[in-house]
């Protein structure tokens, strides 16, 4: 696979077709979340959508429809009415998915971005019973796991999770095994549960739990700073010694379907700033 690069949940919208006649918005605006509750994608949109309705000065309505790597909730979007009035919480599949699925049911072309919401470093996490404390102590754990694998929870095919799992193969661990959630917030309770070994998720999910000494962080995977005591500070990049690789996306912002006219789709009505909490969990 070619180099994957580690990281974040950015916050991105999409849009669709839409005549425009009345004043918008007039109605409730719908953002759908193509991944189950609790995971970076749904508390970002959460944590945004109250800022967003007071300015719209409509209510913001989450909807999840989790699956297939987001392609469930992208593909609503995209064949969803052009009113604008659908928009989607895009994550990294909205990106990646056309890459390594033939059987993709819409066009990259049938969304656009809208804005961005947030954005939240990625952290891998494992149990705090788990030998490893450090990045370069996992990689070394994990090879000598041998034919017994490590197992890898990810949110579906194509998310951010799945991308760390292929750098890691990428570095030589080669033992990996993917185990598929419908959101990162399940594949974090498999890590505590014992289910899994391992997973990378967003700060956003994971802190708290970490914080708690539920989780312990080996790793976090982007250039941001924020506040995570006791874990590393290395970059997974660094961690793994992958040269030139850096970011592997996590996508977490505002995309509609594709015709949505300037007044909806350019005016930045759903940016981020002043509309989401900023925490040391989020990078405003």
């Amino acid at each position: 696979m070619k180099r994957l690069y580690p990281l974040f949940a950015l916050a991105a919208l999409c849009c669709i077709t839409l005549d425009v006649r009345a004043a918008w918005p007039d109605r409730p605006v719908k953002w759908v979340v193509p991944f189950a509750p609790g995971g970076a994608n749904d508390l970002i949109a959460r944590a945004a959508a109250e800022g967003v309705s007071k300015r719209l000065k409509q209510p913001v309505v989450i909807e999840n429809k989790p699956g297939a790597g987001a392609a469930i909730g992208a593909e609503y979007v995209a064949k969803a009415k052009g009113d604008g009035y659908t928009f989607l919480i895009g994550a990294a599949g909205v990106i990646t998915n056309s890459m390594i699925r033939k059987d993709m049911p819409y066009a990259d072309s049938d969304l656009v971005p809208v804005g961005m919401i947030a954005v939240a470093p990625s952290v891998i996490v494992v149990s705090p019973g788990h030998p490893a404390n450090d990045m370069k102590e996992f990689v070394s754990w994990a090879r000598n796991q041998g034919a017994n694998g490590v197992t890898w929870a990810t949110a579906g095919t194509a998310s951010t999770p799945h991308f760390v799992a292929e750098m890691l193969k990428e570095s030589g661990v080669n033992n990996i095994i993917v185990v598929p959630y419908k959101s990162g917030s399940e594949g974090m309770t498999a890590v505590m549960s014992g289910n899994v070994n391992a997973t990378s998720e967003a700060s956003i999910v994971v802190l708290p739990q970490v914080q708690a000494g539920k989780l312990k962080a080996t790793c976090k995977g982007s250039q941001i700073t924020f506040s995570l005591d006791g874990a590393p500070q290395g970059t997974l990049a660094a961690a793994l010694d992958v040269g030139a690789v850096r970011y592997c996306l996590e996508v977490s912002g505002a995309e509609v379907i594709k015709d949505v006219p300037t007044p909806i789709g350019g005016t930045g009505q759903f940016k981020a700033k002043g509309d989401v909490p900023a925490p040391t969990c989020l990078v405003p």
